[in-house]
C-alpha cells in the first residue's frame, strides 16, 4: 500500500532539520508553538469610506513542561509573543463604520511586538484543580467557544458586549491576575480568578521594562466566574459546549452622555460623570447536531450566546450571536468548513442619546438607532494540513459609529469582505505541541 502523500511544508522542516531539533526539544520538555494570519479587508459599499486594509499577526512562544525539566509535577511555563504590522490604529472603523468588527482579534491598537502572556502553571490533585498566575490576558480564557475563531469579523475573540464593556484587557493585551480551573467530573469545568484592569498598559509592549510590569496605572479589579460542560472528540462522539458566567468590573466608568451635574455633555459641556462598576452576566452554547457516523469528524454544529449588562450603565445593554458551522463540505473536501453567524448589539439609550445630542448641537438632524445588526459567512479551505484559506463577507446594518470622529445617521449598512491565510505552525511543520491538562 502507498503511504499519503506527505505536505511539502513538512519535508522541508525535516530537510532543515527543523523537525528532529523540535521533537529533540519536547522529548526534554520544552515545546514551541504559534501562527501567523495575514489578513485583507475591502469596503464594497456602504460604510464610511471604501477602501482596503491588509492585517498581519505573528504569534509565537514557547511551553516548557517542568515535570520533564526539573521534575516538578503539574507544573508549566507559559510565554507567547504577539508581533503585528498593517494594523490601523482606528481598527477597520473608518470603512465600515462599525466597532463590532474586529477582524480575528488583531486589527489593533497598534503595530507592535508584545508579550502576551508569562505565566506559571500549577495543576494538583489530578486534575480537579489548575491554577494559573503571571501576565495574562484573562478574556483570552474565559467566553471562548470553539467555533468562535473559525470565524473573521465578529466572533474571534471576546463577544461585543465584553469588547465594549469591559475595562480588562484583551489578547494580546496582559495584565497582573490569576485563574483557577475547578474540573469536578469529566467535561465540567467551574472557573474564576481576579486581575487587574490597566488601561495605560494597551498602548505598552508589556516587557518588564519602562514601567510595563507597575501596578501604578492600575484603574480597577476584573473578577470572572464562569461553569459549565466543555467537551471535544477527545472526550466525546457528539461535542458540546454549555456554559453560563457573570463578571464584575470595578472600573468606574465614564458615563457617555451626562457630565457630572447631570446635564448632557453636547449642550453644557463639563467632565463626564462617573458611573461607578459594572457587572454582566452571560449563557453560550455549541451543540453538534449531525454526523453521517459517529467515527466521523464531519459535522454540523449550532452555537450561540447572549450577554447582558446586569449593572452600572454598560455602553452594549445586551449581545447575541446565533451561528451554523459545518465540518466537512464537498466531497474530497472533508478539512474544509462552511459558516454563518449573525450578531446583534443593543446600546445603552446614554450611548444613543450622547450620538443624537452631538449631532443637535452641531445643528444637524437625524436620529441614531439603539442597535447594530451584523451578519457573516466564511468558507475555511484547507491548502496543506495546518494551511487554511478563509475568505469571507459580512453585512452590518445600523452601524455604531462609536469610534467614528464624525457619526453619520444616514450611514445605515456597510458591505465588506476579504480573505484570510492562516498557518498553524505545530501542524504546518510536524512540531510537538504540549496539550491542554
Amino acid at each position: 500500500m502507498n503511504e499519503p502523500e506527505q505536505s511539502p511544508l513538512i519535508t522541508l522542516a525535516k530537510e532543515l532539520g527543523v523537525r528532529d531539533f523540535v521533537h529533540n526539544l519536547a522529548s526534554k520538555g520544552v515545546y514551541f508553538n504559534g501562527y501567523y494570519s495575514g489578513m485583507t479587508y475591502s469596503q464594497a459599499a456602504g460604510g464610511r469610506k471604501k477602501g482596503t486594509g491588509f492585517l498581519n499577526d505573528f504569534a509565537y512562544g514557547m511551553d516548557l513542561d517542568l515535570q520533564r525539566l526539573i521534575g516538578l509535577d503539574g507544573a508549566r511555563i507559559h510565554i507567547v509573543l504577539d508581533s503585528r504590522f498593517g494594523a490601523f490604529n482606528s481598527g477597520l472603523n473608518n470603512f465600515s463604520g462599525s466597532g463590532m468588527g474586529y477582524q480575528g482579534g488583531f486589527i489593533g491598537p497598534s503595530n507592535q511586538t508584545r508579550l502576551a502572556e508569562f505565566t506559571y502553571e500549577q495543576n494538583l490533585f489530578k486534575g480537579l484543580l489548575n491554577i494559573r498566575v503571571g501576565r495574562i490576558a484573562s478574556t483570552a480564557n474565559l467566553t471562548n467557544l470553539p467555533t468562535d475563531c473559525q470565524f473573521i469579523t465578529f466572533l474571534c475573540g471576546n463577544p461585543g458586549g465584553w469588547s465594549f464593556n469591559a475595562n480588562q484587557s484583551h489578547w494580546p493585551f496582559a495584565t497582573w491576575g490569576g485563574l483557577v480551573t475547578i474540573k469536578p467530573a469529566k467535561n465540567y469545568y467551574v472557573k474564576t480568578g481576579a486581575f487587574s484592569d490597566n488601561s495605560w498598559g494597551e498602548k505598552r509592549t508589556g516587557f518588564p521594562f519602562s514601567g510595563d510590569w507597575s501596578e501604578s496605572n492600575a484603574d480597577g479589579t476584573f473578577i470572572p466566574l464562569e461553569g459549565g460542560y466543555s467537551s471535544s472528540y477527545a472526550t466525546e462522539a457528539y461535542p458540546k459546549k454549555y456554559s453560563v458566567g457573570f463578571y464584575y468590573d470595578s472600573h468606574n466608568f465614564t458615563d457617555m452622555y451626562y457630565n457630572t451635574q447631570d446635564m448632557p455633555m453636547a449642550f453644557y459641556g463639563g467632565s463626564p460623570k462617573k458611573n461607578g462598576a459594572h457587572t454582566e452576566v452571560y449563557f453560550e452554547f455549541m451543540q453538534t447536531l449531525w454526523k453521517p457516523s459517529r467515527q466521523s469528524h464531519e459535522d454540523l454544529q449550532i452555537f450561540g450566546g447572549t450577554y447582558l449588562g446586569s449593572s452600572g450603565h454598560p455602553m452594549v445593554n445586551a449581545y447575541y450571536t446565533l451561528g451554523l458551522l459545518k465540518h466537512g463540505t464537498f466531497p474530497g473536501r472533508h478539512h474544509d468548513y462552511g459558516g454563518i453567524v449573525g450578531v446583534a448589539s443593543v446600546f445603552n439609550q446614554r450611548v444613543t442619546n450622547a450620538l443624537n445630542a452631538h449631532l443637535e448641537a452641531a445643528g444637524e438632524r437625524g436620529n441614531f438607532t439603539r442597535s447594530t445588526e451584523g451578519l457573516e459567512v466564511v468558507y475555511g479551505a484547507e491548502l496543506l494540513p495546518g494551511v487554511l484559506l478563509r475568505p469571507y463577507m459580512d453585512v452590518i446594518f445600523h452601524p455604531d459609529q462609536q469610534f467614528s470622529s464624525a457619526p453619520n445617521p444616514n450611514l445605515t449598512y456597510s458591505v465588506g469582505g476579504g480573505a484570510q491565510i492562516m498557518i498553524k505552525f505545530n501542524e504546518a511543520f510536524d512540531a510537538p505541541e504540549l496539550q491542554p491538562f
